[in-house]
């Protein structure tokens, strides 16, 4: 197979033990990696290689060429700077605690990746814990979510990751813009279109990664929109990077679900779909419900 032929040219070129790994991603989307090994080293890099197998597939990129890509990545990541580093600090309790954040996923398409994950419910969502690798010299958010065994290797209570994750997330901050603003901010367009979604409000982190865990912050977050529009709030699930929020009594709960699964089917990765429901944000008592009632 194309994995493990480039498998193979890899851990030669790089002369450490090379393994093709399949891996379920968020949502059980499974993505083929490279997981290259030195002797003694407590940290392997985990190289995603789906977007090289496409390329080589399509006649883009050669297999030199591919493995030429794959070991630049690898010997980045394994980069003196990264070894005395972060990769030096990686299983410290106290690098994770200051670096850990609130990452929300759908429940049921992921029961089989929570049951090896520290977690907690919400309706049908479950916050998960998420290192971010800042200034690593790979992705701006490179990072992995904490399963049970690391957890315990770095001696962390479930207690502990929570408070951090509750910290630093709030510490990084969360950005409301009229849907107007947020699709002025993304595309970079000058002019905000007239009465552009004016009841339309997204909510994400001020660097628009994981900005569903606004979810988690009824009163701190929701509450503040919630109390400067004067009403309760639909709140729908966008993706797992922002939600979606409709003052109550601007639109009925039926439409924004179909406006939901219209997201989810057409404007959303797969790996980055959260849910196809649509909550109610009461603002009287900070608590997230279904909607579903106020469509019956």
């Amino acid at each position: 197979m194309m994995e493990r032929e480039l498998a193979y040219m890899v851990g030669k070129a790089v002369g450490a033990a090379c393994e093709e790994r399949i891996i379920l991603e968020n949502n059980g989307n499974a993505k083929h990696v490279l997981v290259i090994r030195e002797p003694g080293a407590e940290v392997c890099p985990t190289i995603y290689i789906d977007g090289i197998l496409e390329s080589i597939r399509n006649g883009e990129t050669g297999m030199g060429e591919a493995v030429t890509a794959v070991t630049d990545i690898y010997r980045e990541a394994r980069s003196p700077e990264w070894l005395q580093g972060i990769g030096k600090r990686l299983m410290e309790k106290e690098y994770v605690l200051e670096n850990v954040i609130y990452q929300v996923v759908g429940l049921k398409k992921n029961l089989c990746r929570l049951s090896k994950m520290p977690h907690k419910l919400l309706l049908d969502l479950a916050a998960v814990y998420r290192v971010v690798l800042e200034n690593c010299g790979m992705h701006e958010h490179a990072g992995f979510v904490v399963e049970n065994e690391f957890r315990e290797r770095c001696g962390i209570t479930e207690e502990e990751l929570d408070a951090a994750a509750r910290r630093n997330t709030d510490k990084r901050g969360f950005c409301i813009r009229s849907i107007g603003l947020f699709l002025r901010h993304v595309t970079g367009a000058p002019v905000i279109p007239p009465g552009c979604g004016d009841n339309i409000w997204v909510i994400t982190t001020t660097d628009g990664y994981y900005g569903a865990a606004a979810l988690l912050y009824g009163k701190s977050c929701l509450g503040k929109l919630a109390d400067r529009i004067g009403s309760d709030l639909y709140v729908l699930p966008a993706s797992i990077h922002e939600v979606i929020a409709v003052p109550v009594g601007k639109a009925h709960p039926g439409e924004l679900i179909d406006m939901v699964y219209t997201i989810n089917a057409e404007e959303v990765e797969p790996e980055e779909v959260l849910s196809n429901s649509v909550y109610r944000y009461n603002r009287r008592d900070g608590s997230l419900m279904p909607a579903g009632k106020d469509i019956n």
